[in-house]
């Protein structure tokens, strides 16, 4: 064979060596594209006090309970916000207050109390976020910021959340309040909760989730109406279809966000640490 030959075929042999690499199962965009469940990421306000330091929930509170989990030395860490004599906007914006154990006031954010941390010493600090993956920020849609007291940050943050193979959002919801168990279903004559928010069901395994989750952490529910569902540390996940009958817009995007904090504050995003 001549040299001009040679080369033809030593070239042809590297494109098809190229080109085989490239689509590898093992190509970070394959890998991706097989992943049942990932993370995503978006920038965002979250609910600040007047002077903008950051306020928190609690996820041993109980929404809606007027009563706070956290006493005592939790008190002292995490103390507790008062906004003090609430607007009518206020009011229209998901605050109530109510009285402690201890006698003092506190402030609620559509039934979740609200709460500092000792360790945000500088406007705009969101070191409490997070902590023993139990204390959170908020992160409303929109807030009038016309009401006294309470607003939108005026800076964002990076909001980690989980999203399925396709890039659309997962939630939870907070009246599922026992492990694994959801009270999510559709009830004749009543408002159809499994068609606005289908449940999450995917083949979920140590090597098909991204490396920023733990595998350890995910169940499954057996729920009263057949369906399977997925569940992360205890709690079912959700799509969001949204109300066709409200006009009331779903995930129809990928990385849409439409659910969280819908229904005042009963639907969430999962986030990550």
């Amino acid at each position: 064979m001549s040299k001009v030959g040679n080369l033809v075929v030593g070239v042809s042999i590297v494109v098809s060596l190229l080109i085989t690499v490239g689509c590898s199962s093992n190509s970070p965009s394959n890998q991706n594209a097989q992943l049942a469940v990932k993370t995503s990421q978006r920038s965002v306000n979250y609910l600040a006090a007047r002077t903008d330091f950051s306020l928190y929930r609690f996820d041993n509170d109980i929404k809606d309970s007027n009563a706070s989990q956290c006493n005592g030395g939790c008190a002292t860490t995490w103390p507790p916000y008062n906004a003090g004599v609430l607007t009518s906007i206020d009011k229209t914006n998901g605050l109530s207050n109510f009285t402690r154990a201890d006698g003092a006031k506190q402030t609620a954010y559509f039934g979740y109390p609200l709460y500092k941390f000792k360790n945000d010493i500088n406007v705009g600090d969101t070191n409490g976020n997070f902590v023993n993956n139990e204390w959170n920020l908020n992160y409303p849609k929109t807030y009038d910021t016309n009401g006294t007291g309470t607003k939108l940050s005026l800076s964002k943050v990076s909001e980690k959340y989980m999203v399925d193979a396709k890039d659309f959002s997962l939630y939870t919801f907070a009246d599922d309040n026992v492990t694994n168990v959801s009270t999510c279903y559709d009830v004749a004559g009543g408002v159809p909760c499994a068609t606005i928010w289908p449940p999450f069901d995917a083949n979920v395994t140590a090597t098909n989730i991204s490396k920023d989750l733990n595998i350890s952490l995910f169940g499954t529910v057996t729920r009263t109406d057949g369906k399977k569902q997925i569940s992360y540390n205890g709690k079912p996940l959700y799509y969001f279809a949204g109300i066709k009958a409200k006009n009331i817009a779903g995930d129809t995007n990928a990385k849409d966000t439409n659910g969280d904090w819908f229904k005042k504050g009963d639907w969430h995003l999962v986030q990550i640490k």
